[in-house]
């Protein structure tokens, strides 16, 4: 979708100066976030020609906000393991409950179908642990490779350190890894808190945006592209009046 045919959708969908209820707003992001997703190159293509935006260095920096995840997919290790400990109590209970009321009649309870539910969740919280044992395991495999992650109050051996010498043919990570051991790459990983940090700032204090209300890896990326779009546009309106 070109910006042109951008300015023909938004009045008809979003009328200028009336405020659409949020499933307007939902049924309208739904509905063309795929074909908004360009827009992110073209609003940086349109203000490199306004002689705005210049290609440089880039920074990558992480910020944590919320998402619409489900239940079982958010469920802590904690957590996991406290309902697990109260269904295995409760599953206890009812064996005895079985117990006490053998040859004496029809019991209150369907203490089969009981168990079996209960065993049945169980059994999902077992897979859940699984999941997020993964998932653990995932990271920390990730965080021995997040290149040139420096730690915070490092000692004046470690800031004064001469850099090491480069490694022989290294590939990508390890080429940028020795990077940010010389001095001129301290210098550059240090302007991350006037160029990158100050952006997720605005798109959480400013512009309000926390979480996001698309599930699923695709949704979530074209939802981020619009929040970065929104944020484009604003410091595109700014620095071209």
């Amino acid at each position: 979708m070109r910006l042109s045919l951008l300015r023909e959708v938004i009045p008809t969908s979003l009328p200028g100066g009336l405020h659409p209820d949020h499933d307007s707003i939902n049924t309208f992001r739904q509905r063309f976030l795929e074909q908004l997703s360009p827009l992110f190159v073209e609003i940086l293509e349109y203000a490199c020609r306004l002689g705005i935006f210049k290609l440089g260095d880039i920074s990558i920096d992480g910020v944590k906000i919320k998402a619409n995840a489900s239940k079982h997919k958010a469920m802590s290790w904690d957590y996991a393991c406290q309902l697990e400990e109260q269904l295995k109590g409760e599953v206890a209970a009812l064996l005895a409950k079985a117990e006490e009321d053998s040859g004496q009649g029809e019991p209150e309870i369907d203490i089969p179908q009981e168990l079996q539910r209960r065993q049945a969740r169980l059994e999902k919280i077992a897979q859940i642990k699984g999941e997020i044992e993964q998932r653990a395991q995932a990271r920390y495999e990730q965080e021995k490779i997040t290149s040139g992650r420096h730690s915070h109050n490092l000692s004046p051996e470690e800031r004064l350190a001469s850099p090491p010498s480069p490694p022989p043919n290294p590939d990508a990570m390890a080429a940028m890894k020795h990077r940010l051991k010389t001095e001129a790459g301290k210098q550059f990983y240090a302007k991350r808190k006037s160029t990158v940090e100050p952006v997720f700032g605005i798109i959480k204090e400013v512009m309000g945006f926390r979480r996001f209300m698309l599930r699923g890896f695709e949704a979530v990326t074209g939802e981020w592209k619009l929040v970065c779009i929104a944020f484009n546009l604003k410091r595109l309106c700014t620095l071209s009046v």
